[in-house]
C-alpha cells in the first residue's frame, strides 16, 4: 500500500484527492474505502459553467436540431461540396444529411430531385429573390394525369404533430400560374395533403398549412421519424421561379424552435453554450446572419460543405439562449473575421443604441443590449484542417490585436484564447501553450483546449487488445486529463499568470474503431466516461472554469445516421448539474488500481490508475455533502465504505445509482431507447459512516444531509 497524490501543488489548500492504492495488474476491484476530510472545504466555488455544451452549424445540429426548419437548401442554391476550391487542405468532407444517397441532377438544387420531369425543363436561374439563384421549373406540355416538378425526401416528426407550415417566395412568367405543394408518403406514394397557389408575375410570399392528421408513415427513419416527400409541382404549362422555401411543424416554439431540444437542454441542466462553432466559426461572418431573414444571403458552409441559410444568426442564437436559460459563449473566427469585425459584433450585441451597431440591433428588433460576456478568438487554429490555420507565435501575436479591439468595444467582456491540448493530434509538450502564455500573458481570461478521445486507430492493433482491458482504459481516460490539466496549470503558475483559467470547450469520446465490447458514443459506458471527466474538472475546479461537451443528441431530432434518443451521458450531466453543493472537499480513497503499459494514439502510459474515482462537494456553512463515485471496472462490482470523518455524524444518505440495464456497451437507439437504469435508496449514516454498492461500470451519486 502506498500514498498517491493525484494533484501535488504548493498552495495552502489544494483540493487534494489522496489515493491509497493497491497496485496490481488488472485485478478486479471488489472493495474500496472513501474518506471525506473534515475542515477541508475549498475557498473557491465550483463554476457552474462546467456544465456546458458545444454545437455548430454542422449536419442537423442547427436545422432542424434547434431551429426546426426541415427543408435542406431552402434557398435553392448551387450546393457547395468541398473539393479543389476548398479553403482548407481538407477536401473530402461529405455533407451530413439525413438522406445522403440522393443523386445530383443537373440544373436542380441539391438535394432536391426531379418529379415526373420528362416533359419539363428544370434549371437554376439568376432570376433570384434571395442570394444567387432560384429554382426554375418550365412545364412544356400539360399532362392532366400527373404533376411535373421537383421533390425532396424528408424525415418529419409525425409522432408528434401532423401539421406543417410551408412558406416560399415565388413568381411566374404570367399571372395566374398554379403551383401545388404536397406531402406524400414516401413508401406508399400516397398524397396526404396538397395546397394550390395562384402565382403573380412578381415575387411574392406564399404560405399555408399542410395537414397529414394522425397519419403514420409507412417507412420510418431510425425507428422514429416518418419519411415523406415534399413535392412542388405544376399541372399546366408555364414557367415558375421558386426561392426561400421553409417547412416548420406548427407546434414549434414561437413558430420556429424545436420544442424537444428546449426540453432536452433544460432536463440536462446545461448552463453555457458555445456558438457558432467549431470549425464553422472559422469561416463565419456575423453580418450575414442579422436583419430580415428574406434578405440574408445563403453562403457555402466552408468547413463542412453544404449551404448555410443564415436563418440562425446572432439574434436567433441569443433568443434560444433566453428560452433555455443558457449563457452564450461566442467564438470569433480567427483571420477570416478581422479584429474590427469582431469589435463590431460585440458592439452589435452589447452597445447602446447610441452606437452604430447598437442602433442596427435596435432596427432589427432588439433595442436592449444582450450584454454577452463570454467571447473567444479562434477555433483550433493549430489544426491543418482549419480555416485560418497558423503557428502559435503568429496566432498569439495577432490575438493581441483582437483582444485590444474587442476590449475597446466592451471593457467588461471576458476573452478566451485558443490553446492546445498537448497530447491532441501530436504531442507538443505544451509548446503551443507556452508560446501563448509568454506572448499573450494576462491579456486572456481563459485558455481553451479541446479533446476527442479516438482510441486505437489501426485495425491490426485493435486485434491485439483484450477488449475488456481496452474498455477500462477508455473509461479511465479522465486520469490522463488530470495530468494534462496539471501540466498547463504549472506553466501558468511558472509565469505568474494566476488569474488565467482553463476552459475545455469541446470534448467527448468518439472511438475511431469500435466493437460491441467497447464504449461507443451511444452506450451507458460512455456516460461513465463522461462522469469521470466531470470528476476531473471538479477536482481541478480552482483552475478549470468551463467545460462544453459535445453531445449532438440534445439538439432536437432528425439527425442523419445518428438519429438516437438523448444519450445516457446527458442524464449523467443532469446528476452533476442539479446538486447545490459547490465547494470541493478533500477525499482519501483506498482501492485497487491498474496500469496502462502500452501506448495508444494520443494517450500516455500511466501507472496506478484507480478503479474507483471519487469527488466530494460541500456547501459553505452547511453540513451537506455530495459524492460522485465512478466505478471504471468492467469486471467487478465494488462495495464502497464511506467515512465522512466528522463532516457529518448522523443523518441520511440519498443514493442514486446509474448503471447498465444489461450490457454497458450496448448502443441506445429508438428501438432500444434506454440502455441504462437508475436505482434510488436511502441509507442511514451513523457516526459518519455508511456503505453503498457500486456495480461495474456505474456512477453513484450520494447526497448526505443531516436535515434529511
Amino acid at each position: 500500500m502506498k500514498a498517491y497524490a493525484e494533484r501535488p501543488r504548493s498552495s495552502v489548500f489544494c483540493g487534494l484527492v489522496i489515493l491509497f492504492l493497491l497496485p496490481m495488474s488488472f485485478v478486479f476491484a471488489k472493495e474500496a474505502f472513501v474518506k471525506v476530510k473534515s475542515g477541508s472545504v475549498s475557498d473557491w466555488k465550483v463554476d457552474r459553467m462546467l456544465f456546458g455544451r458545444f454545437f455548430e452549424h454542422h449536419g442537423c445540429d442547427v436545422y432542424p436540431g434547434i431551429y426546426e426548419q426541415y427543408i435542406v437548401n431552402p434557398s435553392f442554391e448551387k450546393y457547395y461540396r468541398k473539393g479543389k476550391d476548398s479553403p482548407t487542405p481538407r477536401k473530402d468532407v461529405k455533407p451530413r444529411l439525413v438522406f445522403d444517397d440522393i443523386p445530383q441532377t443537373e440544373g436542380l438544387a441539391y438535394p432536391w430531385e426531379p418529379h415526373h420531369s420528362d416533359t419539363a425543363v428544370i434549371a437554376l436561374s439568376t432570376e433570384a429573390f434571395n442570394s444567387d439563384v432560384s429554382q426554375r421549373i418550365t412545364c412544356k406540355v400539360a399532362d392532366s394525369h400527373k404533376s411535373i416538378g421537383i421533390k425532396q425526401k424528408l424525415a418529419l416528426p409525425d409522432y408528434r404533430t401532423g401539421q406543417y407550415k410551408v412558406a416560399f417566395h415565388a413568381k411566374s412568367l404570367a399571372d395566374g400560374q398554379t403551383l401545388a405543394i404536397s406531402i406524400v408518403d414516401y413508401g406508399e406514394k400516397k398524397i396526404l395533403d396538397s395546397k394550390e397557389f395562384s402565382l403573380s408575375s412578381e415575387w411574392q410570399l406564399y404560405s399555408d398549412i399542410l395537414d397529414i392528421g394522425s397519419y403514420n408513415a409507412s417507412i420510418r427513419h431510425a425507428d422514429r421519424h416518418g419519411v415523406f416527400y415534399l413535392i412542388v409541382s405544376l399541372k399546366d404549362s408555364g414557367d415558375v421561379f421558386i426561392d426561400q422555401m421553409t417547412l416548420f411543424p406548427t407546434d414549434a416554439v414561437e413558430g420556429k424552435w424545436n420544442s424537444e431540444a428546449i426540453e432536452n437542454i433544460k432536463q440536462a441542466g446545461i448552463t453555457v453554450i458555445r456558438w457558432p462553432g467549431g470549425n464553422f466559426a472559422s469561416g463565419y461572418h456575423w453580418e450575414d446572419g442579422v436583419g430580415p431573414l428574406e434578405k440574408r444571403p445563403t453562403r457555402p458552409n466552408l468547413a463542412w460543405a453544404g449551404q448555410e441559410s443564415n436563418h440562425v444568426g446572432t439574434n436567433e442564437f441569443l433568443r434560444f439562449c433566453e428560452l433555455t436559460d443558457m449563457t452564450p459563449l461566442i467564438c470569433v473566427g480567427f483571420d477570416t473575421c478581422t479584429p474590427e469585425e469582431a469589435a463590431n459584433w460585440i458592439q452589435y450585441c452589447n452597445g447602446s443604441i447610441a452606437t452604430q451597431y447598437g442602433k442596427l440591433r435596435a432596427e432589427h428588433g432588439h433595442p436592449q443590449p444582450y450584454n454577452v460576456k463570454l467571447w473567444q478568438v479562434g477555433n483550433e487554429v493549430y489544426g491543418w484542417y482549419q480555416i485560418g490555420h497558423t503557428n502559435a507565435k503568429d496566432y498569439a501575436t495577432r490575438y493581441l490585436d483582437y483582444y485590444d479591439a474587442m476590449k475597446k468595444a466592451d471593457p467588461n467582456i471576458s476573452i478566451m484564447s485558443m490553446g492546445r491540448d498537448p497530447g491532441y493530434h501530436t504531442n507538443d509538450d505544451n509548446a503551443w501553450n507556452k508560446t501563448l502564455f509568454s506572448i499573450i500573458g494576462n491579456k486572456m481570461d481563459y485558455i481553451d483546449i479541446h479533446r476527442y478521445v479516438r482510441g486505437v486507430r489501426n485495425q491490426d492493433d485493435l486485434k491485439t487488445w483484450d477488449k475488456k482491458e481496452l474498455a477500462e482504459i477508455y473509461l479511465s481516460y479522465p486520469s490522463q486529463y488530470d495530468v494534462i490539466v496539471e501540466s498547463i496549470r504549472q506553466i501558468a503558475k511558472d509565469m505568474n499568470l494566476h488569474d488565467v483559467k482553463l476552459a475545455v470547450t469541446e470534448w467527448g469520446q468518439y472511438l475511431t474503431l469500435s466493437t460491441p465490447e467497447l464504449p461507443d458514443r451511444f452506450s451507458q459506458a460512455n456516460a461513465v466516461f463522461y462522469a469521470g471527466m466531470m470528476n476531473c474538472f471538479i477536482r481541478h475546479s480552482d483552475f478549470v472554469a468551463m467545460s462544453c461537451s459535445h453531445d449532438f443528441s440534445v439538439f432536437g431530432t432528425n439527425r442523419f445516421r445518428w438519429n438516437v434518443p438523448v444519450l445516457p451521458r446527458s442524464y449523467i450531466a443532469k446528476l452533476y448539474a442539479e446538486v447545490d453543493t459547490d465547494r470541493l472537499l478533500q477525499t482519501e480513497v483506498i482501492c485497487d488500481t491498474y496500469d496502462l503499459e502500452r501506448k495508444i494514439t494520443q494517450m500516455i502510459t500511466l501507472d496506478d490508475i484507480p478503479y474507483i474515482d471519487v469527488v466530494a462537494l460541500g456547501k459553505e456553512g452547511e453540513t451537506k455533502v455530495s459524492l460522485f463515485i465512478v466505478n471504471r471496472s468492467v469486471h467487478s462490482d465494488c462495495r464502497i465504505h464511506v467515512d465522512l470523518d466528522g463532516v457529518l455524524r448522523n443523518g441520511k444518505a440519498e443514493v442514486l445509482l446509474f448503471t447498465a440495464k444489461d450490457d454497458p456497451m450496448a448502443s441506445q437507439t429508438w428501438a432500444n431507447p434506454r440502455v441504462f437504469k437508475t436505482v434510488e435508496e436511502t441509507v442511514i449514516v451513523k457516526d459518519g459512516k455508511f456503505e453503498v454498492d457500486s456495480p461495474m461500470c456505474s456512477v453513484v451519486r450520494i447526497i448526505v444531509d443531516n436535515s434529511l
